[in-house]
């Protein structure tokens, strides 16, 4: 199934749905496989996605009228589009969920009331959310290679109290770099890096920030930048905030497509590597399978091996 989507019109269903689809490329081979009847991560990609299209075309349609105003009051308040969308849905799976798995009857009206009683959480509980995070937490992330088309990224599972220094360290290992560049986090606008890197005079020290203390709560985002020369950028979701699991390091839950080499040049660079790698008339291919002096697949992942070398970076 093909993951880039520029095209696609959104007014069409079909085509909706396919963009749809085109978000969750963790569930694509799943999807492709007619004979798949399970769970990805606990998840059915079929009824995730029913549900996706479902608060889409509602949107989308402006039917009913009381979906796009839970909507607007969500966004209004400042939720995350993602957290919208799941918090629609979960009203969706409420109400609707019958429908769609086994054709029971839906009752309109209390679907509807159930959009019009869906709010915001309350400033207080906000705030106290964003100052209290639970110490012992599990969080559920996914990092994905900026720019890359087909998408590279990867789920990760790590303990709450792992520094940005830790994260780099993850982050190098799940997408094969070799350490061998600067790096820097960004955060709600503010900087992270090494001190000794002396990047920029307001940047904070990586090594004492923690992941429980910058995101509190799903949705957040972290902006993570390896060598500034490629400038390989990587968005940090985080996904889920989970009970701990007394697991002190990094796993590795799924993935997609091998990191790009080091020095390829950047995102650009890349997918004109990948082009030469995949024609061997071209007339540099021979000299960019010598570059890189090793075997390589875009297309690879090995879950099992980054978990082997992941489990080697103690966190906390």
């Amino acid at each position: 199934m093909g993951e880039d989507y520029p095209r696609l019109d959104p007014g069409d269903p079909d085509e909706r749905r396919l963009l749809i689809e085109g978000e969750h490329p963790e569930y694509h081979a799943a999807l492709a496989d007619p004979a798949f009847d399970g769970e990805l991560d606990g998840v059915n990609p079929w009824l995730h996605i029913a549900i996706h299209e479902v608060v889409a075309n509602q949107l989308w349609e402006d039917d009913p009228p009381e979906a796009w105003r839970a909507a607007k009051r969500l966004h209004d308040a400042g939720v995350d589009r993602h957290d919208i969308l799941h918090q629609l849905g979960s009203v969706v799976t409420d109400h609707l969920h019958g429908a769609l798995s086994n054709q029971q009857a839906v009752d309109p009206v209390a679907y509807r009331q159930a959009l019009d009683a869906l709010r915001p959480p309350s400033p207080r509980r906000r705030a106290k959310a964003a100052i209290a995070p639970v110490r012992d937490a599990v969080y559920q992330v996914k990092i994905t290679l900026h720019g890359t088309k087909p998408p590279i990224w990867r789920r990760l599972r790590l303990p709450a109290s792992t520094t940005l220094a830790q994260l780099h360290q993850v982050i190098q290992v799940a997408f094969g770099w070799e350490d061998a560049h600067l790096h820097a986090f960004e955060v709600d606008g503010r900087r992270y890096s090494r001190p000794d890197f002396e990047l920029w005079d307001e940047a904070a020290d990586e090594g004492e920030a923690r992941l429980r203390d910058l995101a509190a709560r799903p949705g957040t985002r972290l902006r993570y930048t390896y060598d500034f020369g490629d400038s390989w950028e990587h968005d940090v979701l985080v996904e889920k905030i989970l009970p701990s699991d007394g697991v002190a390091h990094a796993v590795c839950l799924t993935g997609r497509r091998a990191g790009p080499p080091e020095d390829c040049g950047g995102v650009w660079g890349y997918a004109e590597l990948c082009d030469i790698l995949a024609d061997p008339d071209h007339p540099d291919h021979a000299e960019r399978v010598e570059w890189l002096g090793q075997p390589y697949d875009p297309a690879a992942f090995d879950k099992d091996a980054v978990n082997a070398s992941l489990d080697r970076v103690r966190l906390g």
